[in-house]
């Protein structure tokens, strides 16, 4: 590439867009990394596994909040629609919100007994419905902003979020509150982050806006979206949480806890990166497909992007994986940093994916995506079963995991770049 274009892609509003929310997003995995060390020395692998376990349950509902409304925000035709399809994601979230209540006292009452649940973990399954709805209002918000290119505030959120989990964390563990410390510290990062996006929307004046059609005509309008998205929602959700799930099945809670800080650090310079990526390409992608109604080429430039930013995390992770995770977390993560390095190249594969898994929404492939994610939801499963029911072996486990896994995404960006284009007759 030429140093005149290599410029010009730095100009372009794309990468400034990226670049907003990615500064947002490294000081707010920049806390998460500096409280870590600390964090591994105050807290058990089995606390951190049982804190998995509660925020994977919470993420099941958080997913579908406002059953995927929130999506069909961003490609909305006016702002006028989008801001109505804002209040039905309000409205739905808290429908689910109470749903969640009912099933969760249904749950206690009739099969409380029946589970290896500890009180604490019983009484803090009354506030999941808080949790839903708290995030479901930030991820209708969140989209109106990615709408609104509203970048900065989207930033700031994660910085507000990872300060208030990552330092409630650390002042609640000096003070010797154990589990609780760490349940209370989630809380506190949401309702914290809730508030923020809350404050900004006001101070947009977005709630100004007179709705010119019925909530019910525009709720029928994108149906698709709670019918089959929400569908998909969950089974994307299901491929990171289902393995918390089935570790609980075949092994303690010391396993999901070194599994879920592998995975945490993994993610914490990748996922959210990617996070920050994949808002900027779906507003820039919805933008594109009405346009030329071709995604090809913001498709290879997502994929190229991504690889860039993971491959050193990549390499770090295969070589010197349990060291960096003993020297820095303490020996006893060191195998937490083995689960790393058997890992990694499924997320870095992954997170390449991030972006670009966007274009089947926006192409109207939607029903399509959700099988095959459903496909990829079974392949993990098996894999789980079989190094975990027949092998009854962690490692052994994760590694037929991650194989898998990889063949398994690589297959799924071929098919996402051939329906990234609008064919005659489509």
């Amino acid at each position: 590439m030429s140093f005149y274009k290599y410029y010009n892609l730095l100009k372009s509003e794309f990468v400034k867009s990226t670049l907003t929310l990615m500064t947002g997003t490294i000081l707010a995995q920049g806390i998460s990394l500096l409280i870590f060390p600390i964090l591994s020395r105050i807290y058990s692998p089995s606390e951190f596994g049982a804190i998995t376990l509660y925020m994977s349950i919470v993420g099941a509902f958080a997913i579908i909040a406002t059953t995927r409304y929130e999506k069909a925000i961003v490609i909305a035709s006016d702002d006028l629609e989008a801001y109505s399809l804002l209040k039905i994601s309000h409205f739905v979230g808290i429908g689910i919100s109470v749903l969640n209540l009912a099933i969760v006292l249904i749950f206690v009452l009739i099969f409380g007994n029946h589970f290896n649940l500890t009180t604490i973990f019983k009484n803090w399954l009354y506030l999941m419905p808080v949790f839903t709805l708290m995030f479901g209002s930030s991820q209708a918000i969140t989209h109106l902003f990615i709408r609104d290119k509203s970048f900065k505030a989207i930033a700031m959120s994660k910085i507000i979020n990872s300060l208030g989990i990552n330092v409630s964390m650390l002042l609640l563990g000096f003070l010797g509150m154990g589990i609780i410390g760490l349940y209370l510290a989630n809380i506190i990062g949401v309702l914290l982050t809730s508030l923020y996006l809350i404050w900004v929307y006001y101070q947009k004046k977005y709630n100004t806006l007179k709705q010119n059609s019925s909530l019910i005509s525009i709720a029928k309008k994108y149906i698709d979206f709670p019918k089959t998205n929400s569908l998909q929602a969950l089974v994307e959700m299901f491929q990171m949480n289902g393995i918390v799930y089935l570790l609980g099945i075949f092994f303690n809670a010391a396993c999901i806890g070194l599994f879920s800080f592998s995975m945490k650090v993994l993610m914490a310079p990748m996922w959210l990166i990617g996070t920050s990526i994949s808002h900027v390409f779906f507003q820039k992608a919805s933008e594109e497909y009405l346009r030329t109604h071709n995604l090809r080429v913001l498709f290879k430039k997502a994929v190229i992007n991504s690889s860039l930013i993971a491959t050193p995390i990549l390499i770090a992770m295969l070589i010197f994986g349990p060291t960096i995770f003993a020297l820095v977390f303490g020996e006893e993560w060191r195998e937490a940093g083995s689960y790393a390095r058997i890992l990694a190249p499924w997320i870095f594969l992954d997170f390449v994916k991030a972006p670009v898994s966007q274009i089947p929404v926006i192409t109207g492939r939607i029903k399509s995506m959700f099988f095959i994610t459903l496909m990829g939801n079974v392949i993990l499963i098996l894999s789980m079963i079989y190094g975990g029911g027949i092998l009854k072996n962690e490692k052994s486990s994760f590694i037929i995991l991650s194989f898998t896994m990889c063949i398994y995404v690589i297959l799924l960006l071929i098919w996402i770049y051939k329906v990234s284009i609008k064919k005659d007759g489509n």
